[in-house]
């Protein structure tokens, strides 16, 4: 068995694939095919695409939309309510200045957009026979806040399906989803890094799993009066007032270890480490001291 390692740009990060298998041209078969579930997906939900499903229904409030598209809006429903409603799709981080690209407005002072809008599910009509999803008036729908973690997972099992590809391993802008075990047939082992020490946190085990990095400390633009960062609570829009910069999640299914990340930011220590001890996940979350915290037991 041998690994073979590929990049590119996905969603505004760095997309990496390593597959594990004896054949440089399945592997390059391979990449190929689950590459093209990627771009699709862009092309379905990205808010910087004009034409993307999403952008239509933002605009239209209106939109029969595709099978992908729907079940994809059924995940995002079931991780707000999941969560309690802390993580929510409906918080339109445009308005705090994040309006385009991250590699275009770093370096740059935004304009925070004034007016208030609706982030009530309730307030979403949906047709489950016709695909319909009518939003509200002042609406909008974005759903980067788990769309990485819920890709890179179906671009794995797609990947795993045939059984010459012994492993794989997504990354896309550190949402990372494992399947199979590497090429001396060995757990995969990946490491977080501590904003506040500088340092690597090691041996993080992923056997088809995956694991999904939130922090405070990397997407972050000037507005005319403050700094921001990229995770907003849904009651006042504003950055939380949270004494963590990084939550790392292990769970099953990419698009919960995606949202339990975002959510672990917006709840702080004592609150989210009571939220994630009910659920089957493991979690490093690191304070704004450098202080680590971790139901991991090899840690």
């Amino acid at each position: 068995m041998k690994e073979f390692e590929y990049s590119s740009k996905l969603m505004g990060c760095d997309l990496e694939v390593s597959l594990i298998c004896k054949s440089n041209k399945k592997a390059d078969e391979t990449y190929e095919k689950i590459l093209s579930i990627a771009y699709a997906y862009e092309q379905h939900f990205s808010r910087f695409l004009k034409k993307s499903e999403l952008s239509l229904l933002n605009k239209k409030k209106s939109l029969i939309v595709s099978t992908t598209f729907f079940y994809t809006f059924l995940v995002s429903k079931k991780l707000h309510n999941l969560t309690k409603k802390i993580f929510n799709p409906l918080v339109q981080i445009e308005k705090s200045g994040y309006n385009a690209t991250f590699e275009n407005i770093k370096n740059t002072i935004r304009t925070k957009k004034t007016g208030s809008y609706s982030t009530s599910y309730e307030k979403i009509h949906v047709n489950k026979e016709t695909k319909r999803i009518t939003l509200a008036p002042t609406q909008k729908l974005d759903f980067g806040g788990f769309l990485k973690g819920h890709v890179a997972q179906k671009m794995a099992e797609k990947a795993k399906e045939d059984p010459a590809i012994h492993g794989v391993i997504i990354n896309i802008g550190g949402d990372i989803c494992s399947r199979g075990t590497d090429e001396y047939n060995q757990t995969f082992l990946f490491s977080v890094y501590n904003p506040v020490t500088k340092k690597e946190i090691h041996n993080i085990a992923l056997k088809n799993q995956s694991l999904s990095t939130s922090g405070t400390y990397k997407r972050i633009w000037e507005t005319q009066n403050k700094k921001m960062h990229h995770i907003l609570q849904s009651q006042d829009k504003e950055n939380p007032d949270s004494d963590l910069v990084s939550a790392s999640i292990i769970a099953k299914d990419g698009s919960v270890s995606d949202a339990f990340a975002t959510t672990a930011i917006i709840l702080g220590t004592q609150k989210a480490q009571k939220f994630l001890e009910k659920h089957p996940v493991q979690y490093i979350l690191i304070k704004d001291n450098g202080t680590i915290l971790t139901n991991q037991k090899t840690y």
